[in-house]
């Protein structure tokens, strides 16, 4: 006989479907729902890995979007302008 076992996920439609709550609790697995916004705290592969991934990148974004900022010359509308692709590999990279 098999342990329960505790899976949380997020509020994703398609984890909630009626065939998936029958199939889980006849191998005894029981869900628990994850408010929205909290999936970085609970799951292990958010906080070890994605989190700091997001961080990164919102930190890099965050600094392009000051860069166009900072040079745009006071007299011209500011435009932004989106990154190149090779900005966006870059900024992966260095993730």
């Amino acid at each position: 006989m098999h342990e329960p076992v505790l899976l949380l996920w997020d509020d994703v439609s398609g984890h909630w479907h009626k065939d998936v709550l029958i199939f889980s609790r006849l191998i005894k697995v029981e869900l628990m729902k994850i408010p929205p916004g909290y999936t970085c705290v609970c799951q292990l592969a958010h906080v070890a890995w994605n989190r700091p991934l997001k961080e990164h990148l919102r930190k890099q974004w965050t600094e392009f979007l000051l860069d166009q900022v900072r040079s745009t010359a006071g007299a011209a509308p500011f435009k932004m302008t989106p990154p190149t692709r090779r900005d966006i590999i870059q900024g992966m990279k260095r993730a």
